[in-house]
Formats: structure tokens, C-alpha cells, sequence
């Protein structure tokens, strides 16, 4: 809601308002987590790693056979879910979570 009063921001983000006080309630205990993470964020080091799985739909099959497929990609240390993507077992899903990694590694100010 930075920059904008309460009404504002109920408007632009389309959330009650008292949902948005809820969220400012639970997060101002973050404050200093969230302040020492600003302060310290270019020394750490992210390790992402990559899986798939498969999804039984209607009845059990072969992980070749399945139509449903889940690609998850997540920060090792602290378990964060940088992307989930669903879909058929095709190049499209595995293209998307790589995009989502390429996006990671061209905002990081880590590589030239």
C-alpha cells in the first residue's frame, strides 16, 4: 500500500479493507526480519532446485502416461516456491518454469 490511503488501496487492489489491516497487523511482526533481509540480501546465496511429478487423474497409470505433470521449483534452504506450473508432460510446461528461472538470474545484480 506504499503511497496510498486505506480507501485507496481497497479500490486498486480490489481487497477489503479490513483484509488489508489484517495483512499490516500479521506483517508488522516481520519488521525486523524484513529489515535485516534488506540490509543483508546480496550475501546470500540462493540454491533452486527443480522437480517434477506426476498427477494420478480418474485412475492410476504409468508417470508416462499421466496427463497431469507438476513442475515445482524451490529455494533449498528456506523451502520457498519460487513457481509452481501444471500441465501436460510437453515442452510448453518445462519452457515456462525455465523462463521463471530466467527471470530470477536477470534481476539478480549478483551476475554481470
Amino acid at each position: 500500500m506504499e503511497g496510498l490511503g486505506l480507501n485507496a488501496a481497497t479500490r486498486v487492489f480490489g481487497y477489503a479493507k479490513n483484509t488489508i489491516l489484517n495483512w499490516e497487523r500479521r506483517l508488522a511482526a516481520l519488521q525486523e526480519t524484513l529489515f535485516l533481509s534488506a540490509l543483508v540480501h546480496e550475501f546470500w546465496q540462493l540454491t533452486i532446485e527443480g522437480d517434477e511429478l506426476y498427477t494420478k487423474i480418474k485412475s492410476n497409470k504409468e508417470a508416462a502416461a499421466s496427463e497431469g505433470w507438476t513442475i515445482v521449483l524451490m529455494e533449498r534452504a528456506s523451502r520457498f516456491i519460487w513457481t509452481i506450473k501444471c500441465g501436460r508432460k510437453e515442452r510448453r510446461l518445462f519452457l515456462e518454469a525455465v523462463g521463471t528461472l530466467a527471470e530470477l538470474f536477470n534481476q539478480s545484480e549478483a551476475l554481470p
